[in-house]
């Protein structure tokens, strides 16, 4: 059986990317110069095409090019490689002649983009076209019919590109009826599981938390595993196809058992403990003196619009649930929440200033929170904090809300990326599956994914 994960197929998207990239920086030296004269070119350049590609590497994660359940045969797509290909372009240019390093002739340097553009296109189309193929679905059953195994398949149902091919659930029970809604077989009882994954060639069995089935279960899993059939749980598979954990099917054994190996893990205890705060101190460094040359004409244009001052200090819970006072451009009208105390900021919400509308949206707004970061009150990637007043009535109605104070709040976050900016209870709800799936798996190289997916949000002004 051929069982092909989200991170494999990630991985052959990254691969076949990169051979693409070296196999266009080669063609280009050679129908410029030829076979004998081009690989000396290659030479005299490497870091030049080296550096391209790194360039062209970033922008396609930035566009969301290795997701792979995206339909990359969507005009959307095939436009959002040409703009890579053209901001890939235009900074590798700027940072090759600008800066006088060893610059190759203008010619070859638009072959090699040309190439790798046109490549990158053709490869997409033909990943979707594979991806929608049943021979590179795993094919999947799902172990009991409860409410939380129907959510998982109404779920995958909607998602055309999901990967999974659904076969049917395995019941648990003496007797059990699907719901109308669900158009998926029972194909037999969990006593003939053995039986059902040899007549169906199931790749994947799917059962509702790890922590929570049966003794008698367990022991006919184990017997799968030699039948080299992936078990995996319902909180799990969420983490590896959406990228959160769901809340109403996740048990609380099954995060205390994900905290207890996230605490135990060598990487992640040195990352957490020295390496984040470096990458912080860099990063907020870098940051606010980037931000400098933007801080007067953003004072003149706060003071033009509205009466108040230019910054703005609101008390918000950090890691541990400690207070701090986090500073933000003033955004809305002075003393605001003088009479309704502290709400969410709705759509269209008469107290943000004309100015303060367009500093949301950019999200030039949080600039000034590098200065948190710096003090070591926030970090540069983390859950937003909260308000208290908002914490206090999250602790109360949503489960597990808790688990978020265990990190430093960042200026951007998984959540914030995936789900933008809330101003409801479920929403709060919604966010904190992302949030928890950081929390259990934040590394160096997803905070470095969260900065990246940051900047196109900024440069599209698409916050809140």
């Amino acid at each position: 059986m051929f069982l092909l994960s989200i991170t494999k197929k990630k991985l052959i998207l990254f691969l076949v990317d990169v051979i693409i990239i070296i196999t266009a920086s080669f063609l280009a030296a050679f129908i410029r110069f030829g076979r004998d004269v081009g690989v000396i070119y290659i030479q005299e350049h490497l870091f030049v095409f080296l550096l391209t590609g790194i360039v062209f590497l970033v922008f396609f994660y930035i566009a969301d090019l290795y997701d792979v359940k995206k339909d990359f045969h969507s005009p959307k797509y095939v436009g959002e490689i040409i703009l890579s290909g053209v901001l890939t372009f235009i900074i590798s240019g700027f940072l090759i002649y600008g800066y006088r390093l060893v610059m190759p002739g203008r010619g070859v340097f638009f072959l090699y983009v040309g190439g790798v553009t046109s490549g990158i296109i053709i490869w997409r189309y033909v990943f979707t076209h594979l991806a929608k193929h049943l021979g590179f679905k795993i094919r999947t059953a799902i172990i009991g019919v409860g409410d939380a195994q129907k959510n998982l398949v109404r779920k995958i149902e909607k998602e055309k590109s999901s990967g999974v091919e659904l076969l049917g659930f395995v019941s648990t029970e003496p007797s059990i009826e699907v719901d109308r809604f669900v158009k998926l077989p029972v194909l037999g009882k969990i006593e003939e599981l053995e039986n059902i994954i040899e007549k169906y060639q199931i790749m994947q069995l799917v059962v509702e938390d790890r922590h929570q089935i049966t003794e008698e279960l367990k022991n006919i899993l184990i017997r799968c595993f030699f039948k080299g059939v992936k078990v995996i749980d319902i909180p799990s598979f969420y983490q590896e196809h959406w990228c959160c954990i769901p809340l109403a099917q996740t048990s609380q054994e099954w995060l205390y058992q994900e905290l207890a190996r996230k605490g135990s893990s060598f990487i992640s205890y040195v990352y957490e403990q020295n390496l984040k705060r470096l990458v912080d101190l860099a990063g907020g460094g870098i940051g606010f003196i980037l931000f400098l040359p933007f801080f007067i004409p953003i004072a003149i244009a706060i003071k033009l619009n509205s009466k108040g001052p230019i910054f703005y200090q609101q008390k918000r819970l950090g890691q541990k649930m400690e207070i701090f006072y986090i500073l933000k451009f003033r955004t809305m009208v002075h003393n605001a929440e003088k009479d309704s105390g502290a709400v969410w900021a709705e759509k269209d919400d008469p107290r943000i200033t004309r100015v303060g509308r367009f500093l949301r949206r950019m999200r030039l707004d949080e600039f000034p929170q590098f200065l948190n970061v710096l003090k070591g009150e926030m970090s540069l990637v983390g859950p937003r904090p909260e308000r208290e007043e908002f914490v206090n009535q999250f602790l109360k109605k949503i489960p597990y809300y808790s688990i978020r104070f265990l990190v430093k709040p960042g200026i951007t976050g998984w959540a914030q990326i995936n789900q933008g900016y809330v101003n409801s209870y479920q929403g709060s709800r919604d966010k904190l599956e992302y949030e928890l799936y950081y929390i259990f798996n934040h590394s160096f190289f997803l905070d470095m994914g969260i900065l990246l997916k940051s900047i196109k949000i900024v440069l599209l002004g698409s916050g809140k």
